[in-house]
């Protein structure tokens, strides 16, 4: 966990302006000037306002980079192109700005990176789908119970696509799944218990 979040801070690009660190090294100068001495007040004060002063310049400087959750990610993927959770998280910003095509291309990246990722399989599915490509979702979500069965959101997904092409027993198989996982999870509930009252009417799906 340590070692995953240490690449990815080094991920980030570090923007230091000539200016900011001018200041820094200034600052660096004046403290190695001061007598260190082991819990010497003088000496935590300077420690302290240079690592304040320091940081707040940095961050000052790249704010307007992070300002917001895209910028922030399409920084870090420009100094990592690898970086799948990137790719994944823009697909997700923009499937909630409803822009399935964007959406589908950033998560068809990720997939690429990363060919076993089962949360960029369901994303990827999903934007399919909203775009009205089923068939084509089809595959995705295949992949994604398959990497990780117990995955009770992309089986609810992969059902409700399957239930919407007339494939009732497969989308209610689908359901089941996750129920046997999470029995209290509600969208599987409450979508197995739209085919069985179908089934008990003797009504075909829509």
């Amino acid at each position: 966990m340590i070692k995953e979040a240490v690449r990815r801070v080094r991920a980030l690009p570090i923007l230091v302006q000539d200016g900011v660190l001018a200041f820094v090294l200034m600052a660096l100068s004046i403290l190695s000037q001061v007598d260190h001495r082991p819990n010497d007040p003088k000496t935590d004060v300077w420690s302290y306002l240079l690592a304040v002063v320091g940081m707040g310049a940095l961050t000052w400087r790249q704010s307007h980079i992070y300002r917001d959750a895209p910028t922030l990610y399409a920084a870090t993927l420009a100094r990592n192109p690898g970086c799948y959770l990137c790719l994944n998280n823009l697909g997700t910003l923009a499937a909630r700005g409803g822009e399935m095509e964007e959406a589908a291309r950033f998560y068809r990246e990720a997939v690429r990176i990363k060919p076993d990722s089962p949360e960029a399989h369901n994303n990827l599915g999903s934007a399919l789908a909203q775009s009205g490509k089923m068939a084509e979702s089809l595959p995705h979500f295949e992949q994604a119970v398959r990497a990780a069965p117990n995955y009770v959101s992309a089986r609810v997904n992969f059902g409700g696509v399957l239930f919407r092409m007339g494939r009732v027993a497969e989308a209610k198989a689908q359901f089941e799944a996750a129920l046997r996982v999470m029995p209290d999870y509600g969208p599987a509930r409450q979508n197995l218990a739209v085919i069985e009252r179908l089934e008990a009417q003797g009504r075909p799906a829509p």
